[in-house]
Formats: C-alpha cells, sequence, structure tokens
C-alpha cells in the first residue's frame, strides 16, 4: 500500500496521471511538501535509501545510462518490482466507478505473461497494489462494477447517439457507474457500466485508436446478465493482453 504522496515522491505526479490521486490533487495541499515528507516516510521506514554511500551497486540501469549506484534513490525490492510493473506493462486497463460516497479507480498493468499488477485507488489515495492471475480478472472486474448483484436477464439491445455519452452521463436510477477503458501501443477499446436498482446495463464504445474512437455514430445498449458482464470483461481484458501470449 502506497499514498499519492509516496507514488509521486519515487516517480514523479505525471505517473498518476492515468490513476488519479484524490489526495493530492485537493486544494489546499502544498504538493511539494507532501511528496517530501512522504518520501522521507519511505526512507524511514527503510523501503527507500536515500544516502549514496549507503546503496548497494546491483545491476545495470534499466532506464538510460549512468553508473546504478549513483542514481537519485535505491528502492526496496517489492518497492521496485511495484515500479518497475508499472513503468513496463504491455496492456493497461483502467476501471473508474462512481457511487454514492465517492468515486474509485481500479487499474491494471499486465505483463508478457498475462498476469496483471493491480492498483486499487480509494477514496482518499490510498493504492492498493496486488498480483493476479488472467483467469481471476473478469470476475474482479465484474464484482466491482455490479457490487450489489444487480445483473438479471439480458435484454434487447438499443441503440444510442455516442454525442449523448457526454462526461457524468448516467442511466435514470443509476446506483454504480464505472466506466472501463484498456489501452496498448495501437490503440483501445471502452465501455460503460450502470447498475440500477434492478439491473444492469451495458453501453459498448467500441475501438479507438490515436486518432480517435470509431467512425460510428451510433452506439449498442443493453441490460446484461451476470455472465454476459463477464464475457463483456474478459472480451476487454483479450484486447491488452499482449498478442501471442497462452491465456491461463
Amino acid at each position: 500500500m502506497l499514498t499519492d504522496e509516496e507514488i509521486a515522491g519515487v516517480d514523479g505526479t505525471q505517473s498518476l496521471e492515468l490513476v488519479g490521486s484524490p489526495y493530492l490533487s485537493n486544494e489546499g495541499i502544498d504538493q511539494r511538501s507532501a511528496v517530501a515528507s512522504a518520501t522521507r516516510s519511505l526512507a524511514a521506514r527503510g523501503m527507500v535509501t536515500l544516502d549514496p554511500e549507503a546503496r548497494d551497486d546491483e545491476g545495470a540501469v534499466l532506464e538510460g545510462d549512468g553508473d546504478p549506484s549513483k542514481r537519485t534513490m535505491q528502492l526496496s525490492p517489492v518497492l521496485a518490482g511495484v515500479f518497475l510493473l508499472r513503468r513496463s506493462a504491455a496492456g493497461f486497463l483502467t476501471a473508474t466507478r462512481v457511487l454514492e460516497d465517492g468515486t474509485t479507480t481500479n487499474s491494471l498493468y499486465f505483463t508478457p505473461d498475462g498476469t496483471a499488477l493491480e492498483e486499487f485507488v480509494t477514496t482518499d489515495g490510498l493504492h492498493l497494489f496486488s498480483l493476479l492471475r488472467r483467469d481471476a480478472i473478469a470476475d474482479r472486474l465484474a464484482t466491482y462494477a455490479d457490487p450489489f448483484n444487480a445483473a438479471s436477464e439480458d435484454g434487447e439491445e438499443q441503440m444510442m447517439n455516442r454525442s449523448e455519452l457526454t462526461p457524468g452521463f448516467v442511466l435514470p436510477d443509476t446506483r454504480v457507474a464505472t466506466t472501463f477503458t484498456a489501452m496498448h501501443p495501437g490503440g483501445g477499446y471502452a465501455a460503460y457500466v450502470y447498475a440500477t436498482g434492478d439491473a444492469v446495463h451495458l453501453i459498448d464504445a467500441g475501438a479507438f485508436d490515436e486518432d480517435g474512437p470509431e467512425d460510428s455514430q451510433t452506439l449498442p445498449m443493453a441490460a446484461v446478465s451476470a455472465s454476459t458482464l463477464r464475457e463483456m470483461l474478459s472480451a476487454i481484458l483479450d484486447e491488452v493482453t499482449p498478442p501471442g501470449q497462452p491465456q491461463p
């Protein structure tokens, strides 16, 4: 578990752009002081080493040139592993969920073998990290999007105008709204899930590339069962799983 400030202290504030920084982004927070204090806390707990004389010369520099013993800080093995996976992901998926009590984000960084580093960001800026197998992720994301088990039966598909899907859009009686965005070097895929009091509705926004979404001006929308929701999420995961890799 790390805070917004600890991640910014190790990897810079730009590394929080995709997953969010609920605490550090609050008005009135002195970011520079908060990040400095957090880095000092990491050092006091033995998770980073700032003193050049106390650092081990272990291995080569993974990014850029230079003597590894002269880097700005040395991370503990576990911390180094987290940041390596965050930086070197072959694919990325983020799910942002809006509930009455606030917004959380669940992000996944995929390795070449299909394993994922999960980064769950709480409403108060705590980042909880876990390693997940590929075959466990769809169920986990389905529970995240439908925490009250509202999914019932598959419904008839309807079409809606893409222009209606503006920021803040929700369906009537929505209790939970989740936006899924999958990204890989060539583009990605987006979908929206709205859990109401008695159903779960899916809007499939389709694929996109560096030029934006597909040309279609309409989007399919339908109520989905729990199994269909999991199938949809599994298909989105396939979008970001590195090509040519066997699935567990």
